[in-house]
C-alpha cells in the first residue's frame, strides 16, 4: 500500500520546517505507543470514513468494495467484515508498522513550486537535431 499526504503552505514556512514537523510526528509514532484514547479516536474516524465510502453518492463506494472483494478474494461478503479488522489494530501493531515502513529511507518527497520556471527541453524534444 502507498501512504501519501500533501501540504500546501504559506510562503513564510519553508520546506525544511514542514519536513521537520512531519518527521517529528512520524518519529513519535515510531518511538511511542499510541494511547487507548488515540486508538479509540482513530477507530471512530476509520468507521466514519468507511460509512461515508459505503453510503456516498449512489453507493458507488459500496459497489467498488464489493467488486474488489469479488475480484481479488472471490468473496464480496467480506465487505461486511471490514469493521472487524479495526478491532485487530493495537498500539503495538501501529508502532511495529511505523518502525518498519515509516523510515526516512523508505520515502519519496515530491515538491511542486507553483509558477517555477520550467527547464528548457532538450533539442531532440523540440524537433531539432
Amino acid at each position: 500500500m502507498l501512504w501519501s499526504f500533501n501540504f500546501t503552505h504559506d510562503a513564510n514556512r519553508s520546506r525544511d520546517e514542514i519536513k521537520a514537523a512531519v518527521d517529528a510526528v512520524i518519529e513519535d509514532l515510531r518511538t511511542r505507543k499510541v494511547t487507548p484514547e488515540e486508538l479509540a479516536r482513530a477507530r471512530t474516524k476509520m468507521r466514519s470514513s468507511l460509512y461515508s465510502t459505503i453510503d456516498g453518492t449512489g453507493r458507488i463506494g459500496l459497489i467498488d468494495l464489493l467488486a474488489v472483494y469479488a475480484l481479488f478474494d472471490n468473496d464480496p461478503n467480506k465487505v461486511n467484515t471490514l469493521e472487524d479488522g479495526f478491532a485487530k489494530v493495537t498500539p503495538e501493531l501501529i508502532q511495529k508498522t511505523a518502525q518498519e515502513y515509516l523510515r526516512p529511507t523508505n520515502r519519496s518527497i515530491y515538491v511542486i513550486d507553483p509558477g517555477a520556471a520550467q527547464p528548457a527541453a532538450p533539442a531532440a524534444q523540440q524537433g531539432g537535431k
